[in-house]
């Protein structure tokens, strides 16, 4: 007969958010300048030039091996980011079920399309093309809206004691209501002026981007604040 004694690491989740924040940054910002520097593309500033696409930054070799092997990794990270901030509202009773559920759906499908973006990167067939576009809006899409809701049931049942959390509340729902302000704009251009649509889309995907990496920031900010932790739980048997 063995004995199993039982050992608990504890993890401190905000790296999680964190590296969820940083990964696609750093990937599309190394991209840019690796690409630029090899003349793949033009040296600007795409947040205002809208000069080139995200995509362009890190299509072709060899800016493209950095940029799919990170973003991939952070489509994993955002996984287990989904699963932790869900069992964190759980933790504060501050969602519904069915909120759950909408999170947990939406967090799975992002990190899902943001894996089918990375795959078909770089193909100039034509279905593939297809399938790239449709990874990345429903990555952009599906994580502001898992944010903007765990933004509203926030906001509806936690109440944060501390100034500095009721800070990164304000700031979390700041950046969502901007992107979705941003991404109404981007519809309306799209369907009224599409010539100034096409001018000034590349500009928008990146203003679009880097506010969304920023609240993973601020999620991790929080659990920072909180000491959100999990515990790992490890046999080794004994004699």
């Amino acid at each position: 007969m063995c004995n199993r004694r039982k050992r608990q690491a504890s993890y401190d989740l905000a790296s999680l958010a964190f590296w969820c924040a940083g990964l696609p940054v750093i990937a599309v910002h190394a991209s840019y300048l690796i690409s630029a520097l090899s003349g793949q593309v033009e040296w600007c500033f795409p947040y205002i030039d809208s000069c080139t696409s995200i995509s362009n930054a890190g299509r072709k070799h060899p800016a493209q091996i950095i940029f799919k092997s990170m973003l991939s990794m952070t489509a994993v990270l955002m996984f287990l980011y989904w699963i932790a901030l869900v069992h964190w509202l759980r933790a504060l009773e501050a969602v519904s079920k069915g909120a759950c559920i909408a999170i947990t759906l939406m967090g799975t499908y992002a990190g899902l399309a943001l894996i089918l973006y990375c795959v078909t990167l770089g193909s100039e067939v034509s279905q593939q093309k297809e399938l790239r576009r449709i990874g990345i809006v429903l990555f952009f899409s599906l994580t502001a809206f898992a944010h903007l809701l765990t933004v509203y049931q926030l906001n509806r049942h936690f109440r944060p004691r501390t100034f500095a959390l009721r800070r990164a509340l304000k700031w979390q729902k700041s950046i969502s209501y901007f992107l979705v302000c941003l991404g109404l704009i981007s519809g309306m251009l799209s369907g009224l002026a599409n010539d100034l649509y096409k001018r000034m889309d590349d500009a928008i995907e990146w203003s679009f981007a880097l506010p969304m990496s920023l609240q993973f920031l601020v999620t991790g900010l929080m659990w920072k604040m909180m000491n959100y932790q999990t515990q790992l739980k490890i046999g080794n048997p004994e004699k």
